[in-house]
């Protein structure tokens, strides 16, 4: 089972802070065997120490756990100057496996003409991109309103574009989660994770037996592009609860071993390993 982990600060000044050890810790403490470290940076100039920080977290997990155990999402700010260079250096840390985007962080468009260099560079890496692209949750403290920022439409104009990247929404797309399931349906490097959509945070935007049933739907329809995901412990939430509402779905056994293991490890990269993935 994979999982998503925030970082969400400027770079430390050194890489041996003890921040690098979170990782590890956290794979301690809730039994999970696969790892995703992420960053992404708010402000132009920042990327760069972000990325060999992420770089050099994953590293520190896997010298613990052995290769495979944890992979990083690097960022970069679109728009920014030198951008395609900043993704070419954290793509040569063989700890980085893709991006990470922000649509509401960095106030960004996902089909916003900055962000092509961006797809383009990843499609020419093999690198993925995970990209907060959905409306939910918008927050008045925004810098501009979610709604505008964000539609399943300026992914379906990406993907239309750029048919090789392999680019995943997280959240299920909140509060389009109908609108992407039929993206799916047409574009299959496009991916969805499920990060949140059965917590207390965002869970109660998808608490409605209808809800429930659409994304059942989608998951048996597109089983093969639908992750798990939760963003514990950046945002705290009840993370066992989150793990256990998939047991009321009813899922086949191998529809919920893509769901919870597979998906994750063939769209973030991670290496092969015989170590036997947990399913809490």
């Amino acid at each position: 089972m994979s999982r998503k982990f925030h970082v969400r600060r400027d770079a430390p000044k050194s890489t041996t802070d003890p921040w690098s050890s979170i990782p590890e810790r956290l794979g301690e403490i809730t039994g999970f065997k696969r790892q995703v470290v992420m960053v992404y940076s708010h402000k132009p100039g920042i990327s760069d120490s972000l990325n060999e920080y992420c770089a050099d977290a994953a590293r520190f997990c896997n010298s613990k756990h052995g290769p495979g155990s944890c992979v990083g999402l690097s960022t970069v700010l679109p728009g920014e100057a030198g951008a395609t260079k900043v993704l070419e250096r954290a793509f040569s840390r063989r700890e980085i496996t893709g991006v990470k985007l922000h649509a509401h962080v960095q106030v960004v468009r996902p089909n916003d003409p900055k962000c092509d260099e961006i797809y383009e560079t990843c499609i020419k890496h093999g690198k993925s991109i995970l990209f907060h692209a959905g409306r939910a949750p918008n927050s008045p403290g925004h810098a501009q309103d979610s709604d505008d920022l964000c539609s399943y439409r300026y992914i379906e104009d990406v993907m239309k574009r750029h048919p090789q990247l392999r680019l995943c929404i997280p959240h299920l797309g909140s509060d389009e989660e109908s609108e992407y399931f039929a993206l799916l349906q047409r574009f299959e490097n496009l991916y969805l994770d499920t990060a949140n959509t059965h917590s207390d945070y965002l869970g109660q935007l998808n608490d409605s037996v209808s809800i429930r049933e659409t994304i059942r739907r989608g998951i048996l329809a597109s089983s093969n592009q639908i992750m798990y995901g939760s963003d514990f412990p950046n945002i705290p939430h009840t993370l066992y609860t989150e793990v256990r509402a998939w047991d009321k779905y009813d899922l086949p056994p191998d529809v919920l071993n893509k769901l919870l293991t597979k998906n994750a490890e063939t769209f973030y990269g991670f290496e092969a390993s015989t170590r036997t993935v947990a399913v809490l």
